[in-house]
């Protein structure tokens, strides 16, 4: 009998230190999904405040196919009025319905800023009137975008192509645009200049693009 109450009481201890260490494995999972989720939040919150911080006309390669722009013009108050401004620019967005939304405009240091989001490239391209795609190279092809030998065999798996950036003298977004991918850049041309201190990061000459492209 004795014998028994001994194996029991064995039993009890080995389901307890198992639940125990059951227990402990749950925890540190929740705190690990915690710590990711919360990271992920607090660099999605630095890249749109950073995302806003910007001098020129500023396209960033957000997830999911989104891409975010901030439209840099000079604006003179005394000449334009700003609400009309704002009225016009959110009566424009309204065709697109959901795929896309004006966020905000901000005005500083003589300058105009228009913050948009568009859920798809497809839909930059419209609303601007020139050609602009972004997503995988094989994407892309199987869209009939021709990208440079050299591009493809850059390294890189994506691709952003900027084209029709000139109606006649005048630039249709900006006449510099600055590109933002989520990785290093492997490759540009057509006058995309990759900024020298930032490798995520391209510049884009409207005037001297013809087709701009970057593989990151």
């Amino acid at each position: 009998m004795a014998t028994v109450n001994k194996k029991k009481k064995r039993r009890k201890k080995r389901l307890k230190a198992w639940a125990a260490r059951f227990i402990f494995s749950i925890l540190v999972i929740a705190l690990i999904v915690l710590m990711v989720y919360a990271g992920k939040k607090v660099f999605g919150m630095l890249a749109s405040a950073g995302n806003k911080d910007v001098d020129v006309t500023t396209i960033t390669i957000a997830g999911g196919g989104a891409v975010d722009e901030v439209l840099v013009e000079p604006f003179d108050e005394a000449v334009y009025n700003g609400d009309e401004l704002d009225k016009m620019v959110r009566e424009s967005v309204q065709a697109y319905g959901s795929d896309m939304s004006f966020d905000e405009m901000k005005m500083e240091d003589g300058n105009v800023k228009l913050f948009f989001h568009f859920k798809k490239p497809e839909t930059l391209s419209a609303y601007h009137g020139v050609v602009f795609n972004a997503g995988t190279i094989d994407h892309l092809q199987s869209l009939g975008v021709s990208l440079p030998q050299e591009a493809v065999a850059s390294g890189g798996k994506n691709a952003v192509v900027l084209s029709g950036l000139m109606d006649i003298s005048d630039p249709r977004i900006s006449e510099v645009i600055e590109v933002r991918v989520p990785k290093k850049i492997r490759y540009a041309s057509g006058g995309a200049v990759q900024d020298p201190e930032d490798k995520k990061k391209a510049a884009v000459n409207a005037a001297s693009a013809g087709m701009a492209v970057i593989i990151y």
